[in-house]
């Protein structure tokens, strides 16, 4: 995760999600367990999530896949930041480029590809309580590599000089063969495990690892949300 702004860091929705307590019953929202960023410089900050993103943002924050975090120290120091730009101006077979650390390496790793399709996912909806709400979501596929632990980055789209250079996307999926069934595979497998073994090790358990393994690997194809969602959203705080 890079810094857009010097004082908030942009991050997906699905990335801090882990982080957030629910009630067991009603799965309200009842709190949020401490989030640390940690920087090259080995400095950790603790960050917190702002209050409107759970109030009047939830439902943005979840179809578009965005959230803001805010350092908790008020005298946090100031950091370079990278220039924002504009989703509409980006254009189909334009260069980017993002940085994260992708399955789990401690250090930072770049990648660089192209944009290949910008669209509007029509299908992209959020279900609250068996109510489904249709959220249209700006996107591209990109043709550069993106895998497990890149969630988050800026996909930054490449200009002239790197003072030229503009986030314009929040990396955010990736595309493979397994496709959106493979949790669901998964826990099959798991609750299944224990009866069958094959020299000793249980098959339904190993396949629910590989189908996970292949889940967080990338085939080269992978997506970005437009960087607008959270500009709207960063306006409403």
């Amino acid at each position: 995760m890079l810094v857009y702004y010097g004082a908030e860091y942009p991050t997906c929705w699905h990335v801090i999600e882990p982080a957030i307590i629910r009630d067991p019953t009603t799965h309200a929202i009842m709190g949020l367990k401490k989030i640390f960023i940690h920087l090259s410089s080995n400095q950790t900050i603790e960050v917190g999530v702002y209050s409107n993103i759970f109030n009047i943002l939830n439902k943005e924050a979840v179809a578009y896949d965005f959230c803001i975090l805010k350092p908790q120290n008020p005298n946090h120091i100031l950091f370079p930041f990278l220039k924002v730009g504009n989703f509409n101006n980006l254009h189909e077979g334009q260069e980017v480029y993002t940085c994260g650390y992708p399955l789990g390496l401690p250090q930072q790793f770049i990648s660089k590809g192209i944009v290949s399709t910008k669209y509007l996912d029509t299908s992209n909806k959020i279900n609250n309580n068996g109510v489904v709400t249709p959220m249209p979501r700006n996107q591209a596929l990109l043709d550069i590599t993106l895998n497990k632990g890149n969630s988050g980055g800026a996909i930054v789209k490449i200009g002239a000089t790197p003072n030229e250079d503009e986030v314009v996307g929040i990396a955010d999926f990736i595309i493979n063969p397994i496709g959106g069934n493979a949790e669901t595979l998964a826990e099959l497998l798991k609750k299944s495990s224990g009866g069958a073994f094959l020299g000793g090790i249980d098959t339904n358990l190993l396949f629910a690892n590989i189908i996970q393994v292949l889940d967080n690997s990338s085939i080269g194809i992978s997506g970005c949300v437009s960087i607008n969602h959270a500009l709207d959203g960063f306006a409403k705080l």
